[in-house]
């Protein structure tokens, strides 16, 4: 648990927003100890940064490679789909549509569409949440029921807490039979990475692209966008978790 926690905060720290923090921060006590050419320099700094990482050609640039490493999910037979979890808040005033977030809900509807695809197969859910009265593993499964997938082929794993722990759940139930695994495009290099540093090749059904088309550079892909920053940040968790695995793994 302790290195979990290390690894979200050292993790969160080196995100971008608030790298820039950081920054922001060392220019306010390099001007109260009169430092004003250094405090000038970092605040440009964060400047350039936020705006530069905001431009939707850099952002393609930086996201793409990531989401184009695996094609979409290509009807092989499988007997088991892997839906790797992500976010969700329970709220009783909102439908069950609005339970899971965006990104989850992605995920969960190309899992459902594989499942309803090969006939006989189980559809495995998993994710935990420390802060909502459900799990996300049962979010997805509510979800999943009302879009007509029996509770019967549905299993749960309610305590993993990251992509590393999912997958050494769900190859220890799944035992050698085929299986896709469903997450984020973005999400699915590290993904596909650590179930093969556990000596797996499931096959890749990525979902949920924040990047389209050619990323051809025009007028519009120049002006700064506030959801390509997110989308960066996003990416340089992934690259982060990425390096943390081949570090943690010898891989």
């Amino acid at each position: 648990m302790f290195l979990f926690l290390v690894k979200k905060v050292l993790g969160k720290l080196l995100m971008p927003l608030p790298f820039a923090a950081f920054l922001l921060l060392l220019a306010g006590v390099a001007s109260v100890f009169g430092r004003k050419k250094l405090a000038r320099g970092l605040i440009a700094a964060v400047l350039f940064l936020v705006f530069f990482l905001s431009l939707p050609a850099v952002g393609y640039r930086i996201i793409a490679p990531l989401e184009r490493q695996y094609a979409q999910y290509d009807n092989s037979p499988v007997a088991y789909v892997v839906v790797h979890g992500g976010y969700h808040k329970s709220d009783p005033h909102q439908p069950i549509t609005s339970l899971l977030s965006r990104v989850s809900m992605a995920r969960l509807m190309e899992g459902v569409r594989i499942y309803q695809l090969n006939p006989g197969a189980k559809l495995l859910l998993s994710g935990y949440h420390p802060r909502d009265p459900i799990s996300h593993a049962e979010a997805m499964a509510r979800v999943a029921e009302t879009y007509g997938v029996p509770r019967a082929d549905i299993v749960l794993e309610p305590d993993v807490k990251d992509t590393e722990e999912e997958v050494i759940a769900w190859l220890q139930y799944i035992d050698g039979d085929n299986f896709a695994v469903v997450t984020s495009a973005m999400h699915m290099p590290r993904t596909m990475l650590w179930y093969e540093i556990y000596g797996a090749k499931p096959v890749a059904a990525p979902t949920a692209f924040e990047t389209r088309g050619s990323g051809k550079v025009d007028w519009y892909t120049m002006v700064p966008h506030a959801e390509t920053f997110w989308h960066v940040e996003m990416a340089w968790h992934e690259i982060l978790g990425i390096a943390w695995a081949k570090l943690r793994s010898g891989y």
